[in-house]
């Protein structure tokens, strides 16, 4: 590895700031530069919104807003992605650290991802934070538990391409960023007959819940996109032990 700085993937949760971890807390401290996902040039970035309500005085800490848009424009999103990593690369260059954002964990369906391997592949060091997943903020907020015996958990983004496929799974389903695809999956629950529970902006301003997809008045205010849809087989067979990590 190059003699630089080092850039971390620091998950900040689902949009609680009680929920950051002590060590993306320590993480984001220590780090000289702040980069977070901006999908609108007008737009809030939601990931620093929660570092910021976390820790009041970030002090003389560099912020680096990166352009990274919300779009299925293949070309566009890897141009995006090859700026916001130059961008990083410049700190790095300069011996800092940079802490990059995002919503939930580093690991799932986050650009992080696609980030941090442009930067590897030039030779420079990263790192992952981990943080707690929307989904499992959703369930809490419920108080209802997402797996148990011997079910099998489905994370289903909005980007699926066969949804009612994916639907179709045996176990528990959980839908995420479902945003503009709200309509369909109330379509397709309805057909199935399947009951879900959805939380739509977990831990945030303007979090709203509701007992069914049905409830739900694409009319008056439509979901947004940190949607999320948790769907539970009607009579799951679980006759093995419990168990878990811990």
């Amino acid at each position: 590895m190059n003699n630089t700085g080092i850039l971390y993937g620091v998950g900040v949760g689902s949009g609680d700031p009680e929920l950051l971890t002590l060590k993306a807390l320590k993480t984001i401290r220590a780090c000289d530069v702040l980069a977070f996902p901006k999908p609108k040039a007008d737009g809030k970035a939601a990931a620093y919104e929660i570092v910021k309500t976390a820790i009041p005085d970030l002090g003389e800490k560099e912020t680096l807003a990166l352009f990274l848009p919300m779009t299925k424009d293949r070309a566009v999103m890897q141009e995006s992605q090859k700026a916001a990593a130059a961008l990083i690369i410049d700190r790095l260059e300069s011996r800092r650290t940079v802490a990059f954002l995002t919503l939930g964990d580093p690991s799932i369906y986050s650009t992080y991802t696609y980030l941090s391997r442009l930067v590897q592949n030039k030779g420079y060091e990263t790192a992952v934070i981990p943080g707690v997943p929307s989904f499992c903020a959703a369930a809490a907020l419920l108080r209802e538990d997402l797996v148990s015996g011997d079910q099998i958990l489905h994370i289903i983004p909005g980007s699926c391409h066969d949804t009612a496929a994916a639907l179709d799974l045996a176990g528990v389903k959980v839908l995420m960023k479902m945003g503009a695809s709200i309509p369909e999956v109330t379509r397709l629950l309805a057909q199935k007959g399947a009951q879900a529970q959805v939380v739509e902006n977990c831990g945030m301003e303007r979090q709203r819940v509701w007992s069914a997809v049905s409830e739900i008045d694409e009319h008056a205010v439509p979901a947004g996109y940190f949607t999320t849809i948790i769907v539970k087989d009607e009579d799951p067979k679980n006759t093995s032990p419990q168990g878990g990590e811990g």
